[in-house]
């Protein structure tokens, strides 16, 4: 859903099917966005600043998975996160997939 994703929809709602262009693998994702943040910091905060909800916060490091109730503009919530001073890194939450002929 970043530049270096394709997205299309799944038959599922809200399951999203993305292309790597550089590996060409496939994979997917319900629209977490995995993030690191300043340690100081707040994911609370950061989430409600950006409009979205806290799916999984990490306890031993400063890192949560954010997501949207619209899973089809990650790439808007990715940019926005990226910008943030308080945010470290901010990436698709994705499970690629190698397709291999039986």
């Amino acid at each position: 859903v970043s530049s270096k994703y394709v997205v299309a929809l799944s038959s599922a709602p809200t399951l999203l099917v993305v292309r790597d262009p550089a590996s060409g693998k496939y994979g997917t994702t319900d629209g977490g966005m995995i993030i690191s943040f300043e340690p100081e910091q707040n994911l609370t905060t950061i989430a409600l600043d950006h409009g979205l909800v806290i799916k999984h916060r990490f306890s031993a490091v400063p890192k949560g998975v954010l997501i949207s109730s619209n899973s089809t503009d990650v790439a808007s919530y990715l940019k926005a996160l990226r910008a943030d001073s308080r945010v470290i890194s901010a990436d698709l939450d994705v499970n690629f997939y190698d397709l291999r002929a039986q």
